[in-house]
Parts: C-alpha cells; structure tokens; sequence
C-alpha cells in the first residue's frame, strides 16, 4: 500500500475519513422499535421491500430465538455485489493501476474495518436485531 500512496498521493480510500470508536452500543430492536424512515434517511436510499431489508438487519442470534431467517445468505450475496461494485469503479477510474495494485485496494475498501467504519458512521447498531445471548455477550 506504501507503493500505491507514493505513485497516486491524492488518491483516499472512502472510508478513510471515519474514526473508529472503542465502544459500540448494540441494541436490540423489536418490530415496533426500527424507525425505517430513519435508517434510509441515515443511508439515503428508499428500500422497495422493507421485509428484505429487516431480513438484511436480522443477526443470526435473533433469527434463532424467533425462528426467522437470518442475514447470512444476503451477506454472501452482498459481499460479493459490493467486491464487483468496488472493482468496477477502479477499472474505470484508476486505469493506471497494475492489477495486483487493484486487487490490494479491493481488498482493503471491502475489508471487514473499512465496512464497519461504514456501519459505524451511518449507526447501523441502532437497526439490528440482535438475540438475547448476542446482547448479553455485547454487554461484557
């Protein structure tokens, strides 16, 4: 990475402008708890499908004790959008990347701290639903 900020000093990772707190509070959102207006406010997307979209917020914790389904297959799905998503915008945008550069990049913008930097700054903690053993292991 050294390399790469040497040969493109202007170029920033879009998460690089977030802190990163040492604490996070997790909080457990009953149905009648989620504000979706707030959280597509907080993200600036309208979702067409709100069942889908709790299903993305539902952690595995919460779809056990509730006999839901969990996000996990749509954090598959989405890892991968999001990798494709990111690798289409350097291919167009930093042609002069050598493809080894491109995949470090990739790898650092899709990295779990970069997308939890994400979460953090938009509070996506507020939104999930989290089961009884995920938040008593929080609160440790």
């Amino acid at each position: 990475m050294a390399r790469l900020r040497k040969a493109y000093p202007n170029f920033t990772l879009p998460t690089s402008h977030f802190s990163l707190p040492i604490q996070i509070p997790i909080y457990i959102k009953g149905d009648e708890g989620m504000n979706i207006e707030k959280f597509e406010e907080d993200i600036g997307h309208k979702f067409n499908d709100i069942n889908l979209l709790k299903t993305a917020l539902t952690h595995t914790s919460y779809a056990h004790d509730h006999k839901v389904e969990s996000n996990e297959k749509l954090e598959f799905l989405g890892d991968s959008i999001l990798e494709f998503v990111v690798s289409d915008y350097l291919y167009k945008n930093y042609q002069k990347l050598k493809e080894g550069e491109m995949t470090k990049v990739r790898a650092t913008v899709v990295c779990e701290d970069s997308l939890y930097k994400v979460a953090i700054k938009h509070n996506f903690s507020d939104f999930l639903y989290l089961g009884k053993s995920e938040i008593r292991c929080k609160r440790k």
